[in-house]
């Protein structure tokens, strides 16, 4: 559970890099990485984030997380917004485990009782017990499972986040050999910045990266230079996201 870092003394903080979306970069990925994974066990310690809470934004003790995590990272105060979501994040799958593990396999509230998850105190694992069993937490559960159904591509970068996975292209798309991928780049860019006609919520992550990346690498006058008509866009649309998706999977393969 990281011991490492909740054990790292104040004068030995490492720095955390942000980009200019307030995500977390650097100094590599490994320490990105390494900060995610402590920001996850904030998540399990029952003294800052109750299990039996229904709703992150009634949590009382956010200060309290930020202020913990600035005492082993150096962490600019604009990165307080992200640290709080991967804690959120964390929270969420950590009682969705405990359901799993602590609550579904018992047919009664005594098994459950007497089988409850070491660290979490009896009456919070009662109450959470009481708040999963409840009528309202049933519709809330069956809403989101439709919900994930919907969603076709799921993430699969592990650990690496979507801001390293974006920095990475940056570099990809500078080297010469990819230059038949940064020129699609521009067209898809001069497309999407006329009208957002995409919901990028279930495509690969290259593609997902794709409108900042483009923000990041093209300026203003190169994204829509000759004016082209609204009406034209969807059939540019389809014809070149069908080209972008295919040039990524073969680079794709190509490395590996």
């Amino acid at each position: 559970m990281m011991k490492e870092i909740h054990s790292r003394k104040f004068e030995h903080r490492v720095a955390i890099m942000l980009n200019e979306y307030s995500q977390p970069l650097g100094p590599d990925k490994a320490i990105v990485n390494q900060f995610s994974s402590f920001l996850g066990t904030l998540a399990r310690i029952p003294s800052l984030c109750r299990i039996d809470c229904t709703d992150w934004r009634l949590l009382k003790t956010k200060e309290k997380m930020w202020s913990y995590a600035q005492k082993k990272w150096i962490i600019p105060d604009e990165g307080k917004k992200w640290v709080l979501a991967t804690i959120n994040g964390s929270w969420r799958r950590y009682k969705t485990i405990i359901k799993q593990k602590f609550y579904k396999p018992y047919d009664n509230d005594k098994e459950r009782l007497l089988n409850r998850p070491k660290g979490i105190p009896e009456e919070q694992f009662k109450r959470f017990i009481e708040m999963v069993g409840s009528k309202q937490y049933k519709k809330l559960a069956i809403r989101i499972k439709r919900s994930r159904k919907k969603q076709i591509n799921m993430h699969t970068t592990v650990q690496t986040s979507f801001a390293c996975v974006r920095n990475e292209l940056v570099c990809d798309f500078v080297i010469p050999e990819f230059k038949a991928s940064y020129l699609l780049l521009k067209i898809y860019s001069i497309v999407i910045y006329n009208k957002r006609l995409m919901q990028t919520k279930n495509l690969p992550r290259q593609c997902r990266c794709l409108p900042r990346l483009a923000k990041e690498l093209l300026p203003e006058r190169t994204r829509n230079p000759w004016n082209i008509p609204k009406e034209k866009i969807v059939i540019m649309l389809v014809i070149l996201l069908k080209s972008l998706v295919f040039v990524l999977l073969i680079t794709k393969m190509y490395k590996l």
